[in-house]
């Protein structure tokens, strides 16, 4: 798989090209300080599209998170209220970052709601609506958030009719493990399969969980999923979760590869980028750095 993955990224380097495969992340961060930027760097060179849930960020802010990796631009939204006096503990917020290469291929799409964002993928082929959603969390008991969730069902839909495509991926926080029989699962599932006709792709793919809890002791559960439409089902050849060490969040990265072609572009923008100075690297360095770049690798 890392080879494949590694492909992509090497790929965008040419001036003009194709890609046949598409790679898609998801992570609620929770938070974006430093280590979990830190971590965000390390892990979105093996992707072409990252979505990202939780990020805390207000409406302000949005900047640290649209621009702060170099090949990449973004589209986000606050979760937060638009004022500057934060009350509380920060919360919520969505983001969808691409590669450059891919961005002339990308429109922003504007959602009225603070729990999602949206972006389309005009493929040389058919055009994708791509939506990252933060889901109110599951009570497991007949009172939840209906009213919050069917805004985001309602804007969802309201893209399909405003915008023309042919299929569409909503990735992130569900808070949903479908495995349980609460009222919100099937609500949300009902509606995300009769309303959208989006099917979840765990539904063909086996992951451990998505979601550990720091609180209670052996407590995981799947709560991160994309649900996908019948098209890109056809297209769909890998999918899964990645847990590493280094990822700071409760919530571990889920993935999706798609086989679809691309039209990519090279942008010529130069960069400050901070490179290793091996000739000052003593042995022990480098003895080091190669653990390092292995177990790495072996994570993937």
């Amino acid at each position: 798989m890392l080879n494949k993955i590694l492909f992509f990224f090497s790929y965008c380097t040419f001036t003009e090209l194709n890609i046949s495969d598409i790679t898609i992340f998801s992570l609620n961060t929770k938070g974006f300080n430093e280590l979990r930027q830190d971590y965000v760097t390390d892990v979105a060179p093996f992707c072409n599209i990252l979505c990202i849930q939780e990020h805390w960020l207000l409406k302000q802010y949005l900047h640290k998170i649209d621009t702060f990796l170099p090949n990449f631009k973004g589209h986000s939204v606050s979760g937060m209220p638009d004022h500057n006096v934060l009350l509380g503990r920060p919360y919520g917020g969505c983001a969808i970052l691409w590669q450059n290469c891919i961005n002339h291929n990308v429109t922003k799409l504007p959602m009225d709601n603070n729990r999602a964002c949206a972006i389309r993928v005009t493929s040389n082929d058919r055009n994708i609506i791509i939506v990252c959603v933060y889901l109110p969390t599951d009570t497991q008991t007949n009172v939840f958030d209906q009213i919050g969730i069917e805004m985001i069902l309602a804007d969802i839909r309201t893209l399909r009719l405003t915008y023309p495509f042919d299929d569409m991926i909503v990735a992130g926080d569900f808070n949903v493990n479908l495995n349980r029989n609460t009222p919100m699962v099937e609500f949300v599932n009902g509606h995300m399969s009769s309303d959208l006709s989006l099917s979840s792709l765990w539904q063909y793919y086996n992951v451990d969980f998505t979601y550990e809890s720091v609180s209670v002791e052996n407590s995981r559960s799947t709560l991160d999923h994309f649900y996908v439409s019948q098209g890109l089902m056809l297209s769909c050849y890998d999918a899964g979760v990645l847990h590493h060490v280094h990822n700071t969040s409760d919530h571990s990265t889920i993935y999706v590869k798609f086989k679809l072609s691309v039209h990519a572009r090279h942008t010529t923008t130069a960069h400050n980028r901070s490179h290793t100075a091996w000739h000052k690297a003593s042995h022990v360095d480098i003895t080091n750095y190669n653990i390092d770049i292995t177990n790495s690798l072996r994570d993937i």
